[in-house]
């Protein structure tokens, strides 16, 4: 049994507009406002202009969700003027509340994701390698928000662990985040000196502040209970397409060579050779030997790059899954 470990890249593989730049240009036509508020608070790259930090912000979109200029949003929480009195609330909420509109109302944010996954139109997707399909022994764990597995691969939702959460009724919803749980604790410390100093402009900033960071951060260890099911499992082989192995994700391949045995090999599957130096080190740093990695190139997972091909695999995956579908239970007759 082999246990493939998915990520962006597969998807991107089979020409599905899945890169965190296709949400901006998704946010861009649905929902401009929130766009212009959430990017106008990353100000951290010194010498860039705008579009050079655009780029940077949605290619490395889940670290640099913890890259909120804290500075500028201190000063310009700190200098609201408060011109009308609010009923009912003090300058602390008052101000909490404004700096949480002006970061965007993060809370929108896995709506927005939701919706954008929702219009990613996987119907007409074509299979592009033949390693997948034709088992329902291998497992899954996949990284994406998509059912290409299920819908492109016909495989069984048993055979496919959403780490992040999917569309699927049986997964949670899409789930994206930062790992710097340092900047929380951080925040947290401000608030208090803001308290002792009875200055509830900036008690208010920071707590906007501090909820950003907590809304935004991704629970790893949380989430590493999805794994409990290869526990057990007559595992042999993991193989990883399409996934950058970034730090933030490390607690989950330390996680399954853990529950995997710490004794199988790992193949990752990469288009250069700088990511596949990059990928291997992250592996070893998970506390993977190198004599249990090796490094393959990824043309030669993706197999079926001619659409003719390609629909031929689908064919057989469709009679595939038809022959072995499994029989529903039958009910024991009345007496």
């Amino acid at each position: 049994m082999k246990l493939f470990i998915i990520g962006n890249g597969f998807d991107l593989a089979h020409h599905l507009p899945t890169h965190f730049f296709n949400f901006r240009t998704f946010l861009s036509g649905a929902h401009p406002d929130f766009l212009e508020q959430f990017e106008s608070h990353y100000g951290l790259y010194p010498g860039c202009d705008e579009d050079e930090q655009r780029e940077i912000l949605w290619n490395e979109f889940e670290t640099s969700l913890s890259n909120i200029d804290e500075d500028i949003i201190l000063s310009e929480g700190t200098n609201i003027n408060l011109v009308l009195e609010v009923e009912d609330m003090g300058v602390e909420d008052t101000i909490y509340w404004c700096v949480r509109n002006m970061l965007g109302n993060i809370d929108k944010l896995p709506k927005y994701l939701r919706e954008w996954v929702q219009s990613i139109r996987i119907r007409d997707c074509l299979p592009r390698t033949s390693q997948i399909g034709m088992s329902h022994e291998d497992m899954f764990v996949s990284f994406n928000y998509t059912a290409v597995l299920e819908n492109v691969y016909r495989l069984t939702k048993e055979q496919v662990i959403h780490i992040h959460g999917s569309l699927r009724s049986y997964t949670e919803d899409p789930i994206v985040g930062h790992s710097n749980s340092q900047c929380i604790q951080n925040m947290q410390e401000e608030i208090s000196k803001a308290l002792e100093l009875f200055d509830e402009k900036r008690r208010g900033t920071c707590r906007a502040i501090h909820q950003y960071y907590v809304k935004t951060f991704k629970d790893v260890k949380k989430y590493s209970y999805g794994l409990i099911p290869l526990y057990g499992q007559n595992i042999d082989e993991m193989i990883v397409v399409g996934h950058a192995i970034s730090d933030i994700d490390l607690p989950y391949f330390e996680e399954i060579d853990r529950l995997t045995g710490k004794s199988k090999n790992w193949t990752v599957y990469c288009r250069n050779n700088q990511k596949a130096e990059s990928k291997k080190n992250s592996l070893i740093k998970a506390g993977i030997p190198e004599r249990r990695i090796s490094i393959k190139d990824t043309q030669s997972f993706f197999d079926l790059i001619d659409d003719t091909a390609a629909s031929e695999y689908a064919a057989q995956l469709a009679e595939f899954a038809r022959k072995n579908k499994p029989k529903k239970k039958q009910c024991a007759p009345l007496l």
